[in-house]
């Protein structure tokens, strides 16, 4: 599936430090999104619980590669 920024109200964003990867933290849906940058394909969406207002970029890089 050709990734999207899912959710009515993404809250925070960031690249991966080789930039092969965003992470966006969808607040209304509850989840954070991992995409390829390249493929634009969804690599991960991960329940995070209600409202994430961020992430921590290193953990979530050491989980998703």
């Amino acid at each position: 599936m050709t990734a999207s920024i899912s959710g009515p109200t993404p809250e925070i964003f960031d690249l991966s430090s080789d930039g092969k990867r965003v992470f966006v933290s969808n607040e209304d849906d509850a989840v954070l999104s991992v995409i390829d940058v390249e493929t634009r394909e969804f690599l991960a969406v991960v329940d995070v619980g209600y409202e994430p207002e961020g992430f921590s970029l290193p953990l979530m890089t050491a989980l998703h590669g």
